[in-house]
């Protein structure tokens, strides 16, 4: 798939270089953000990022890579700087193996459903499916991932620990690689970088050998879903993707199929997905299928099912907008019952408007995560333990209603000890993402050459000093 198309002035092609224009403007996913780099490189091979990278004068500064530029934030921004598109280097390498079991290595520019695929046409799947399958493996490298899929916690919830190895650029243009077994802390600090220490190449991941994940699929009263969260819907086996409303709530329990047991119906479970997607897609719950509220769906399907492609936006589409909110399981019911009264107080100070559901994942902190999203660091999340995430999602990024909504949630957040992330959670500025718990300042680029006016409001200001465990 490439990039999403932009309106604008026709570019202008370097003759001795046709993958260099400039004057060309780029768009992320939801159309929200519109800018133009001086220079945009069209990578296919390793030389063309390096030589973008070490050429300071042709190539200005700063320089970031982009794939299918899927963020919702303004993280992709670079105005008047270099963008490097990665989506001409979308090789998967090999499979291999390490002490520790099967690995697949792949380009940065190849999509996450891509992947997928690719390893189910060979029996293997990773046991991290994040649902929007466009994004690119390399985007993925530096920030956060979620998703709700059954297995030990060791190898669940995020791709961070999925990531097992990372070939990248450094700001000389030299190539770095970086394996989970040589260079285990390195390698954990550059996939907490943010893209500040280098462009991503290529990518390892830890694979398994395929199996089915039962599916559940069922409507429930909320109240009674905080209830029964920690009995009936989640269990040491099961987890579950929840679209929360403050009056009804969509479930999708998972777990690993019993042994034994044969894939659902290709057509039972497309037709399923036809309405289920649209749905998320413009931040609805599945609520127009009525059947669901008498008789629960059940299905065994594989991961690479859950990964969705959305295509590209029509001239009057919107895309899914979403903020990312992380918060210990142990307050669930607090925080979800005080989330759907400010819901409901918003609406009625803003002519009923609210947005349409709060997508949450669940998944187990990790104790050797430096910093930010999902480590143990911080009032609250500082033991191992459970999280939850609380995603509002909207039909339209553009919507002053929505981006009202998004920065009061910005406020809850703080309120409740709450943690966001950079390149998932809009309208945030640099006190808000301090204030959370266990939020430390970016280490900034090595000479600034990666470094967007973005990325800039977050990073380590002189006389911080501030130490980032290992």
């Amino acid at each position: 798939m490439a990039c999403i198309p932009c309106r604008g002035p026709r570019p202008d092609v370097d003759a001795a270089h046709p993958k260099v224009s400039s004057n060309r403007p780029l768009k992320n996913w939801g159309h929200s953000y519109q800018f133009t780099p001086a220079v945009v490189v069209e990578a296919t091979t390793f030389d063309d990022v390096i030589e973008a990278v070490k050429d300071t004068v042709k190539y200005p500064t700063p320089v970031r890579a982009l794939g299918n530029i899927h963020t919702v934030t303004e993280a992709v921004v670079n105005e008047g700087g270099t963008v490097v598109l990665m989506r001409g280097l979308r090789a998967i390498i090999s499979l291999g193996n390490d002490e520790e079991g099967q690995t697949v290595t792949a380009q940065a520019g190849t999509s996450l459903l891509e992947l997928h695929t690719w390893l189910g046409k060979k029996g293997l799947e990773m046991l991290v499916a994040p649902e929007i399958g466009d994004a690119t493996i390399g985007s993925v490298v530096g920030s956060v991932t979620k998703d709700a899929g059954p297995g030990p916690s060791s190898e669940t919830g995020s791709l961070y620990k999925a990531i097992v190895g990372v070939k990248y650029v450094d700001h000389t243009g030299q190539v770095v690689v970086l394996t989970k077994k040589t260079n285990g802390a390195a390698l954990g600090l550059f996939k907490c970088s943010e893209g500040l220490l280098g462009i991503v190449l290529e990518v390892t991941f830890r694979v398994f050998p395929q199996r089915l994940v039962r599916l559940g699929l069922t409507i429930m009263d909320t109240k009674e879903m905080v209830k029964k969260i920690s009995t009936q819907i989640l269990s040491k086996g099961r987890t579950a993707f929840i679209l929360v409303q403050p009056e009804l709530s969509f479930i999708e329990t998972r777990e690993p199929a019993k042994e034994g047991a044969k894939a659902s119906s290709e057509f039972w479970w497309q037709t399923i997905a036809a309405f289920k997607l649209p749905n998320f897609q413009h931040g609805r719950v599945f609520f127009p299928f009525p059947l669901l509220k008498m008789t629960p769906y059940r299905a065994n399907v594989y991961r690479r099912t859950q990964v969705n492609h959305y295509g590209e936006p029509g001239p009057k589409d919107t895309r899914l907008d979403f903020s990312w909110y992380e918060y210990p399981f142990e307050r669930f019911e607090e925080v979800i019952t005080e989330f759907n009264a400010f819901t409901l107080d918003f609406a009625g100070r803003n002519g009923g408007w609210r947005p349409g559901a709060c997508a949450t994942y669940f998944m187990e902190r990790m104790t050797d995560k430096p910093n930010g999203w999902f480590s143990c660091n911080g009032k609250g999340f500082d033991k191992p333990g459970v999280s939850f995430t609380l995603d509002p999602i909207y039909k339209n990024p553009n919507d002053p209603n929505w981006r009202q909504f998004v920065r009061e949630c910005n406020a809850f957040a703080i309120a409740h000890g709450g943690r966001v992330a950079l390149t998932q959670t809009r309208e945030m500025d640099r006190d808000t993402y301090l204030a959370c718990p266990g939020q430390v300042p970016l280490k900034e680029a090595p000479n600034k050459r990666f470094t967007t006016p973005f990325y800039a409001r977050y990073v380590e200001k002189e006389g911080e000093n501030v130490e980032i465990p290992l």
